[in-house]
Order: structure tokens, then sequence, then C-alpha cells
């Protein structure tokens, strides 16, 4: 059977038009997931399972593949030989600010912070808010060094197979 050739330019624009749907796709699911959680009750988090078994399975898979194709991000450190310390950081921290305001929005609108004074109010938001930020940043830079160190392992596999 005979391959089809495929413009290397028209391959190169299929993948950017999934991967800006792929984006939209889990954004969308992760809010869609969130506002399930958010609207429960008190302590009662009422999600649709395979909506979020789903979703992980899929960021899941795509780490997979990215790993055993050697590739660390999808980004100009895909393949690098040093870890991106401070790129990781920063992404950590914007995460992690994002987090934390959606989280603050969330208990101000839910009104779940109600009957406390705005000392104690502004004590316990900047206390979730740091909390937030410095977990974000630790997770982040550990999950994203696990992955370098993976998809370098693999590259270095196949250097040796090569020789």
């Amino acid at each position: 059977m005979k391959k089809k050739m495929v413009d290397e330019r028209v391959a190169l624009e299929v993948n950017r038009i999934y991967k800006v749907g792929y984006i939209i796709l889990t954004v969308g699911i992760a809010l869609d997931t969130l506002l399930q959680a958010w609207s429960g009750r008190m302590g009662e988090i009422s999600l649709r399972p395979i909506e979020l078994g789903t979703f992980l399975l899929a960021q899941i898979v795509c780490l997979v593949m990215m790993i055993r194709r050697g590739l660390g991000d999808d980004n100009q450190y895909a393949e690098a030989d040093v870890f991106p310390l401070r790129y990781n950081m920063k992404v950590g921290f914007v995460s992690g600010v994002i987090i934390a305001v959606l989280f603050i929005v969330q208990r101000l609108w839910s009104g779940k912070l109600d009957g406390v004074d705005a000392v104690q109010q502004a004590m316990i938001l900047a206390i979730c808010f740091v909390s937030f930020v410095v977990v974000c940043v630790v997770g982040i830079v550990l999950a994203q060094y696990l992955v370098f160190r993976l998809a370098k392992r693999q590259r270095k596999k196949w250097q040796d197979e090569e020789e």
C-alpha cells in the first residue's frame, strides 16, 4: 500500500488547528467540572465521574505519549538538556494566582465568609492566596521536573541504541 505524502506546511497548520481545539475542549471541561463543584452545598461536591475521568484520561494519555517520544513539554523546552526552572516557576506562579483568585471569588460569591469581620476575611483570603500559589509552584515544578527527567531518559535511551 502506497503511503500518501502530506505537505509539511499543511501538517503544521492542521496540528495548530487541533491544538487550539484541544485547548478549548480542555478548558471547557475544566470549567464545567469547576462549576459542578461550586454548585454543591458546603462540604458536598457533585461531579460527573465520566466527564472528570475522560478529562483526566486525556491529559494523562497526552503526557505519556509526549514522554514516550522524548518530549518534556510542548514549547521551546520540549527537548531541553537543562531543566527550565525559571519558566516552570513562572507557570506555577501564574497557575497558582489563577486558582487562588477563582477560589477567593467562589468563597465571596457563595457567602461562605459572611458573618466574619473584614480583618479576619482579609487574613483568611490572604492565607488561602499564598497557600494556593506556593502549592502550585512546588507542585508544578516537581511534576514538570519528573516529566523532564523521564523524557530526557527516553532520549538518552534512543541515543544509546543508535550508537
